[in-house]
This record gives structure tokens, sequence and C-alpha cells, in this order.
């Protein structure tokens, strides 16, 4: 199939240098060799299930499989099945349309921006849009079948809460607009089941301590930038508009960035007409999904809006989600991805030279990557793996030797700061790996620092630490009580240390980069699943309650249960068909 093959071209053009040995880490993206299975990782840690259930699927998969080939898998295969999904997606026979749905859907700022945000596991889900809405419209046209790809997909998204807010963004209002012949109790219970398989990071939210408010400073840190001359809007419009503008490629800064901008919305705007006599009324649901996108991506930005959003993160549990808005806007670039070669096409056709048809189909095809050229190569070598310094193993295995009880607490990382710049890492940002690295409950600051603005974070264990780190006293006295055990000093990187904070510690491993203190012979009442002794109203450990976390483990359980018989009936299915092909 052209369209593979080109969505393979595109990957390796963008992912070539992150395939050599090594751990790509650039800021939330974060690959460990094993991945430890932590309370936090089930949603059951102090603060909010933000990654969740992705970070339990890492420490699963990568019991099999080194966590350095599940990195570069995972990258190169949501690249190329982005573009696959894409130009199966669009409803047209020839090959230059499909191709050119794949560069718009993989080769766009919106893709590029959140790869170099690290935000990984959310372009997992972006690269499933396409194959589940494709998935709804057979739903939608009676195929009864499709119900269970269409709950598979939806469970692959739920990996986070992002990605199950765009999961649900796309096939509700497919699910739920007029027309189609499904059932309506089969569209009823596909839509219960995306509320179920998401259960694994709803539930635990709900039931942490502080009900999933958030600090209104975020919203106005995050919100949607201006990076095209035509405002915070017009930047969204081109499927731009990422909150941190290190993130943004360089090209989006120049003219040919905005002409293509309006461009490519101008031949959407043609190709819709197209696409709704292909699809009819589903054309109408995708266009709603992506207006909404669009609209709570520019809350963040918009006068009033942005007001009712601030009030919104604070009152009400969740909605915290929607404050990095720029992610919101994946419907519209599946939208645009699937109508402007629709447009172009009709375009094409009224010319009646052969080669001026195949010229204005190449034009799309290899126009997002002339425009926007620093996505290639690694965004310019911004994508490079590197290797864990030997202290780190090192200082997972001592802990191993001590595991979580009366005589060992859990972890606390200096310097007290989120994100890392480890000069073993060229400087770059990354969120600190040490919760992901360790077999051991590990606490970190999670206040974030965007520009001038901080913005409180939302974990009471990591406050509580941070607290009494701020006093400057002995950390053998302070920590204990909360539960702590262990410091580990990370060096190389941005932070200072206080002495006074290390007095009476003993090292207990010293490298190049990591040392690793332990704080007397005890740590507290002993729990290593330790948020109960500082999280108000949590019993016997868990920051649930005993009672929440059996309930998230059951739901968990049921989940996993529910897609298992997904893929077997799935299985079965195509074995059938396979069996009535040969027979006949």
């Amino acid at each position: 199939m052209v369209g593979g093959a080109w969505s393979l071209v595109l990957a390796l053009i963008v992912l070539a240098p992150t395939l050599p040995a090594g751990y790509v880490l650039l800021r939330d993206m974060v690959f460990t060799p094993r991945q430890p299975l932590t309370p936090a990782a089930l949603g059951l840690g102090s603060s909010l299930p933000r990654a969740v259930p992705v970070d339990a699927v890492l420490a699963a998969v990568t019991t099999v499989l080194p966590g350095m080939i599940v990195q570069k898998a995972v990258l190169l295969a949501t690249l190329v099945l982005a573009g696959i999904g894409a130009a199966l997606l669009v409803p047209t026979g020839l090959r230059t349309t499909r191709c050119a749905a794949a560069s718009l859907y993989v080769w766009n700022a919106y893709l590029g921006e959140r790869l170099l945000l690290g935000d990984w596991s959310l372009l997992v889900a972006y690269a499933a849009l396409p194959w589940l809405a494709r998935a709804a419209l057979r739903l939608r046209s009676g195929d009864r079948r499709a119900a269970v790809t269409v709950v598979l997909l939806l469970g692959l998204c739920a990996l986070t809460p992002g990605g199950g807010l765009l999961s649900a963004l796309v096939v509700v209002p497919l699910l739920v607009w007029p027309g189609g012949s499904a059932p309506r109790g089969l569209r009823v219970s596909v839509t219960a089941a995306l509320v179920f398989v998401n259960s694994p990071w709803w539930l635990p939210g709900a039931l942490t301590v502080g009900a999933g408010r958030s600090s209104a400073a975020g919203v106005g840190a995050f919100a949607a930038r201006a990076e095209l001359p035509i405002g915070a809007l017009g930047s969204l419009l081109g499927l731009g508009g990422a909150w941190n503008s290190q993130v943004v490629p360089g090209s989006r800064g120049l003219l040919p960035a905005t002409i293509f901008t309006v461009l490519v919305i101008a031949a959407a705007a043609v190709g819709w007409r197209t696409l709704h006599a292909a699809w009819g009324r589903a054309a109408g649901a995708l266009t709603a999904s992506a207006a909404v996108g669009l609209a709570l991506a520019w809350a963040g930005s918009a006068p009033v809006l942005s007001s009712a959003l601030r009030w919104a993160v604070v009152t009400v549990p969740g909605a915290g989600l929607l404050r990095d808005g720029q992610r919101l806007v994946a419907p519209l670039a599946l939208l645009v991805a699937v109508s402007a070669p629709l447009g172009m096409e009709h375009l094409a056709t009224r010319l009646r030279e052969p080669p001026a048809r195949v010229a204005i189909g190449m034009v799309l095809v290899l126009a997002p990557l002339v425009v926007m050229p620093d996505l290639a190569w690694g965004a310019v070598g911004q994508l490079r793996p590197v290797a864990y310094p030997a202290d780190w193993p090192a200082v997972r295995s001592v802990l191993s030797a001590h595991p979580p009880g009366p005589t060992s607490g859990d972890v606390v990382v200096l310097p007290w700061q989120a994100y890392r710049q480890f000069s073993w890492n060229a400087d770059r940002t990354v969120l600190d790996p040490a919760p992901r690295y360790l077999d051991r409950t590990t606490v970190v600051a999670d206040a974030l620092v965007v520009g001038p603005v901080v913005v409180a974070g939302e974990d009471p264990r990591s406050r509580a630490v941070g607290s009494a780190l701020a006093t400057n006293a002995p950390a053998v006295r302070t920590l204990p009580p909360l539960g702590i055990g262990w410091l580990l000093v990370e060096r190389g990187t941005p932070g200072q240390v206080p002495p006074s904070l290390l007095a009476g510690a003993a090292v207990v491993y010293s490298g190049d980069t990591l040392t690793l203190y332990q704080l007397g012979d005890g740590a507290g009442d002993g729990r290593g699943w330790g948020s109960g002794a500082v999280v108000p109203g949590a019993h016997d450990g868990w920051a649930v309650g005993v009672w929440g976390a059996r309930a998230v483990l059951v739901a968990d359980a049921l989940v996993v249960l529910l897609l298992m018989g997904c893929c077997g009936v799935l299985v079965r299915s195509r074995r059938r068909a396979a069996a009535t092909v040969a027979s006949n």
C-alpha cells in the first residue's frame, strides 16, 4: 500500500536519529530499562493520576522487553499508524490523495510540538483517532462487529486521561449524531464502554484527596500561544499554539507557515462537500468534534472563556485536564487531514492535463515537509538517545536490597525540582526519571515553573515534603515522620542542596552522578506505599483509602478482562472470515 510506505518514510525522516541504542529523554518523555509497578502507576499514590494506567502498562511490558526497545517501537509505530489511518480514512481511490492525508496528519505542528513536549502517550491516542473514526463509521452503517474494534481502540486511547478525552471528543459525536443504522442500544453500550475503559484513571482521580481540583495559575501558564501572525486562534487552526515556546519549530514563525495554514483550511472547506457526500451526516459529527476541541483549546487564551476555565479548574473535579487546551485540536487535525486532500483532488479534476493533476496532488503531499523542515532528523537533533550512567542501576540495586518495611521508607529526590537538565543528557530538559527507574515509591517536587509563573502542585505528600525541606533542617529529623527513609541527590543538573539537609544522613552509595543517603534506622510508620501518613482521609497507606484501593483494583481487572475478551472476539471473527474465504 502506497499510503503505508509513505507513512513509514515520513516516520523514518523524523525518527531515524532515535533508533540507535539508548533512551530519548526529553521533557515528559521518560523511558527506563524496567519500569517498576508502584502505587502511583495504578492511581493509588498521593497525586492525581495523570500517567495512569500508562505507567502500569509500561511496568508490565518492560518486564518482558527492555524499555529501550519499547520506546523505539512505540514512537515508530505511532507515526506510521497515524499516517496509515489517515490515508485509509479518506473516501477516495486516488493514491496521491491518500498520501497527502498521511502527510498532513503526520507532518504538522501538533505532532511536532507534542513530540518535543515528550507527550508520547497522547500521540498514541492521536494515532488511534483515524482508526477509531473508521470503526465508528462502520458501526454507524450497521456493522455490529465494529463495536468490538471501537471498544479496543477506546481502551488504547485511555492509556492517559488526555487520550481518553480525545477519544471521547471523536467517538461520542459519531455515535449520537443523527443518521446511521446502528441500533440505539448498541450505541449506548459503546458509550458506556467508553466511560468504563477510562475508569483506571477517573476512578482513583475521583477518590483522591482534593477531588481532582487544580491551580488556577495553570490556565494562563498552559494557554495556547500565538506562534503565527494570525493570533492564538489562527495558530490553533494551523494545529500549533503549544504553551511552551521552546518546542515550537522555528519555521512556524516564517511567512510560509501562515500562508500554508490559510491555504490548507481553504482546501479543507472545499473538500468538506466531498466528505459530506461520502459520509453523510457523519461528516457533520466529525466537524462538531473539531469545533468543540478548537473551542476548548482556545478557552485558555480567550478573555471571557479563560475566566470561566479558571473557575472550572478550581471548582470542578477533573477540569484541570482542559488547562493544556492545545492538545484538544487533534480532532481538527483529523478533519483537516481528511478533507483538505479532497479539496485538492476536486481542484485537480478541473484540470485537463494529467501532469498538472499529478502536480497538484504532489504539492499537498510534499508541502508540509517543505513548510516545516525542522521536524526532520529528530527535530534537528533534539531527539537523540543517551545511556543512563552506571550509577542509576547501582542505586536501584541498593534500594532493592532494602525492601519497604519497618526499617526502610520511601525516597525523596534532590534538588527539589520537577525537571532536570543532566549534563549526561546534553542538558536537555527532562522530567525526573527517578520515580520510573527506582523500585520504590519516589517523592519528587510537582510544582511547575512556567516562565515567571509557579503552578502549584497537586500532590499533598509532595507539598508536605517540600515544606519540610524548605526549613533546611536536617532531613533525618523532618522526613522520617512523613514515611521517607532515603535521600537521592542527583548531580550534573541545576539546583542546590543545602548541606544542612544532609547532616546526620548516612551515605550508602556515592558515584559521579548520584549519591544515596539513608535517614537513620526507621522511617515513620514504615509503610513504603506511604502517602497515608500525610494525606488526610487516607487509610492503610493508600491515598484513596483501603476500600477505594480495592475498588480501583477491581475496576482495573475488569477493564483488562473486557479488552482481552474483545481481542478474543476479534481474533475469532478474523479466523472465521479467513476460513470462509478459503472454503470458497
